[in-house]
């Protein structure tokens, strides 16, 4: 299975697209209508967490780079074109002159330089400062506190060139930047409204659409900016974003003609079958991994004995074959594999019998046998049914296999967010999509300086050799990240269930520009009405 999925994520898959009619006014060639999954708790690049809130602010905005929508490497944005340096360790992009911000200002290398900054800033929290600050040299010194910017290896050389030095060799770093982490935005209107900058009042970007509507938990809507510097490939005249957590009611929306496209609303579980051949289901590999995280830090979860007991006794091909159904591949590693990297495998998924006994056993070595006297606890998860179906199942499975109860609780996905990032929980259902295809994205997410470690993992060893890796020549890295993710499996620091395929709706012969790659990197731009 691990080989399937590795050719997959070394294909290219062919650029397709989708379109439709809203809740829909008149049915428009101009508009275009998208499920987009739960309502994204921010429109602020630098403030997005989830795949419903970057989808809106590719739209809303641009970076230096941005993804190719066939395969996802990066191709030019608001840089034209970057030198690269012959050790990979400086970068140096050419900002095009006609390159502006929505209300007309024109976007320069300090413009970049005072975003970088902002991200970077320890005051701003930004949840993925960590990686711009894993790359950039200083960059964790600085959003730790410990430095000022002029420590930080960002340079503006003058309006059209900024230069970029980096911790170590990553030819990939063009990649990296196309992350909403590195977005450009209009620092000055930042400061003079605040919070109530992204309002459709106040709103300010650089990306190919500017936001004129924001209905929260209904929908919003976006119009093509006039001073993109791309507009004339803008086709789209306006996109409408629905939000739709609930997966049934997406796709009743799509089967009634409501949406022209299911973009991050999954097909529900009881209505595969009845789409999984039909031309407008698309779905695809995915460089992502679904996973459950331990509240380290709490109590009930600090033994690892009981760690590795919860994660050993949940049978994932059973959960992936009869509850999901959608081809995700069954995994016990945290990171997918891709070309030169194998992750390292702590259970054989085939001998799911002996890893239970096992598993009875460490329970009982922690105090707890056949699960008497095992504390009462919650999983937590986003509102979703497919989350639901999952939590339930991991549920059975410890009742049925360790003799143990759990509660489940399901939050809206903004006040989830804040409970999980405020670790205000014992085990979170958690998912990560790469942002870039290296091993990085993945482990960098559980060091000790991640903003995005909701479960307070922290292993001197694997911290020690994370940092290695980031500053170790190319032929290294690999070997560092394998030894590190080994740690990270032997400590049970998470609980990866199973890697993600993509799927989509779309009728692409009425849509196109909605690409179906590994990254899942959409960007609207390309987003083209068929008919």
């Amino acid at each position: 299975m691990k080989k399937i999925l590795q050719i997959l994520l070394l294909t290219s898959i062919a650029a397709i697209v989708v379109v439709g009619c809203s809740k829909k006014e008149a049915a428009s060639d101009s508009i275009l209508y998208l499920a987009n999954g739960a309502e994204p708790g921010s429109l602020n690049p630098q403030k997005v967490e989830g795949t419903p809130g970057s989808d809106i602010a590719k739209a809303l905005f641009e970076g230096l780079t941005i993804n190719d929508p066939v395969d996802a490497h990066a191709i030019p944005g608001v840089a034209e074109s970057w030198d690269v340096s012959d050790d990979a360790k400086t970068f140096t992009f050419h900002i095009r002159k006609d390159a502006k911000f929505s209300d007309g200002t024109p976007i320069t290398a300090q413009t970049v330089y005072d975003s970088w900054v902002l991200e970077l800033a320890p005051e701003s929290a930004a949840p993925y400062a960590y990686l711009p600050a894993s790359f950039i040299k200083g960059g964790q010194d600085f959003n730790s506190g410990k430095i000022d910017a002029s420590g930080l290896g960002l340079k503006v050389i003058d309006d059209q060139t900024f230069q970029v030095s980096l911790v170590g060799p990553a030819p990939f770093f063009a990649e990296v930047v196309t992350h909403q982490s590195f977005a450009i935005v209009p620092v000055d209107v930042i400061k003079e409204f605040g919070a109530a900058w992204v309002k459709p009042e106040n709103f300010v970007g650089n990306g190919p659409y500017v936001l004129t509507e924001w209905t929260p938990q209904d929908h919003i809507r976006v119009k093509k900016s006039p001073t993109y510097w791309d507009r004339d490939n803008v086709q789209v005249e306006e996109l409408v974003y629905f939000a739709t957590s609930d997966g049934n009611t997406a796709f009743n929306m799509y089967e009634n003609g409501e949406v022209d496209v299911l973009l991050n609303s999954p097909v529900p579980n009881d209505r595969l079958e009845s789409v999984k051949n039909r031309p407008d289901y698309h779905k695809s590999a995915q460089y992502g991994t679904y996973y459950y995280s331990f509240n380290n830090a709490k109590p009930e979860m600090k033994d690892v004995r009981v760690r590795k007991a919860l994660s050993m006794s949940v049978d994932r091909q059973v959960l992936v074959d009869s509850v999901l159904k959608g081809g995700q591949i069954p995994t016990y590693s945290f990171v997918p594999p891709m070309a030169g990297y194998t992750p390292p495998v702590k259970f054989d998924s085939s001998k799911i019998q002996e890893n239970i006994a096992e598993a009875k056993q460490l329970l009982a070595d922690a105090g707890f046998p056949n699960g008497k006297g095992f504390p009462e606890i919650t999983v937590i998860y986003n509102t979703n049914e497919g989350h639901k179906k999952i939590a339930e199942f991991i549920q059975e499975q410890w009742k049925q296999n360790l003799n143990i109860n759990i509660k489940l609780a399901n939050y809206e996905w903004k006040t989830f967010l804040q409970v999980r990032d405020q670790g205000d929980f014992v085990l979170a259902r958690n998912g990560w999509l790469g942002d870039y295809l290296d091993p990085s994205t993945f482990l960098d997410l559980v060091t000790n300086t991640s903003d995005q470690n909701d479960g307070n993992y922290d292993n001197a060893e694997y911290n020690k050799l994370m940092h290695q890796a980031a500053s170790a020549p190319l032929d290294e890295r690999y070997g560092l990240f394998m030894r590190a993710e080994t740690i990270l499996l032997d400590d049970a620091g998470v609980m990866p269930l199973y890697f993600y395929t993509s799927e989509k709706m779309f009728d692409p012969e009425k849509v196109g520009g909605i690409t179906l790659n590994v990254l899942k990197a959409n960007n609207p731009k390309f987003f083209r009405k068929l008919k």
